[in-house]
């Protein structure tokens, strides 16, 4: 449950499970979905249990962690009670970056996303400043309304709102790219990856249920949006075109934007250069691919 809890794919997590039922001498079959988790034991009276798996925000680091442990079962290197320690400590611990730091993280993500959609100076100041109040707004709804998921509808109306007003009272800017490039950190990537993935393995029940989790964010999101641009549309003036930023900027942007998700995925230190070479890579391909 702690591995799907932080984003574990179902077909790893039940090789996983069946590697370490077979280190510990235990028969037994794992069918795992997205909400539910079927354990099957052969041995004596043939049993099936069921537990109910609520899903959480993913943590790379943590997910690594697990990992190890898990690996450390099955060669021998811990026994069962001191891995089900080990493991509950993992997570019982907290989050590996202050939420100073998430919150400066989210703040240089939008502002980095904004950078590549095409923003100037106004987009960019703007959707940092959005993108860390929009961690504040998830922890009031986590506090206020923990069960609701309201995040991501009530994100999207403010944010498209929000930009609207603020080009038009204040100081003019493209309000839809700064919208944009201020709720990337709430665009379910994560986990349209995994279904993806879940779905190349062939595991049909898993991956199209965690792909229709991801697009109820994604339309979440929308309709938050469309109906702030709705009920904005006599506010608006008319298209603003961007101030263009320096190459430099565009640059520095490509260089920091790993680093600052890596800190919202709360990976180790020790996985930030694999994820930012990963991501040049994936940047610099995808500008080629563009060319091509």
């Amino acid at each position: 449950m702690m591995l799907h809890r932080y984003g574990t794919p179902s077909h790893r997590l039940e090789r996983v499970m069946k590697r370490v039922s077979f280190a510990i001498g235990v028969e037994a079959d794992y069918l795992y979905t997205p909400t539910a988790l079927f354990i099957s034991f052969g041995e004596g009276l043939h049993r099936t249990e069921l537990r109910r798996i609520d899903a959480g925000p993913a943590n790379l680091g943590k997910l690594i962690e697990f990992d190890m442990a898990l690996e450390d079962l099955e060669h021998g290197r811990l026994g069962i009670e001191e891995t089900d320690i080990k493991l509950q400590s993992i997570d019982n611990a907290p989050q590996r970056y202050s939420f100073f730091m998430v919150v400066l993280a989210s703040a240089i993500s939008c502002g980095c996303a904004t950078t590549f959609f095409g923003g100037g100076w106004r987009e960019v100041v703007f959707s940092m400043v959005v993108g860390a109040l929009l961690q504040l707004w998830d922890r009031l709804l986590k506090y206020w309304a923990p069960q609701e998921h309201a995040l991501e509808i009530t994100a999207g109306f403010l944010t498209a709102m929000a930009a609207l007003v603020v080009s038009v009272v204040i100081v003019p800017f493209d309000d839809r790219t700064a919208a944009m490039g201020s709720l990337i950190i709430l665009v379910p990537g994560f986990s349209f990856t995994v279904a993806l993935t879940e779905l190349a393995n062939r595991h049909l029940s898993s991956g199209v249920a965690r792909l229709a989790g991801a697009a109820v964010v994604f339309l979440a999101l929308i309709c938050g949006v469309a109906l702030a641009w709705r009920l904005g549309s006599d506010l608006k003036q008319g298209p603003v075109v961007p101030i263009p930023l320096p190459s430099e900027l565009y640059a520095l942007a490509v260089f920091i934007a790993p680093f600052s998700f890596a800190v919202l995925f709360q990976a180790r230190k020790l996985e930030w250069g694999v994820i930012a070479i990963v991501a040049w890579c994936g940047f610099g391909s995808a500008i080629l691919a563009s060319n091509w």
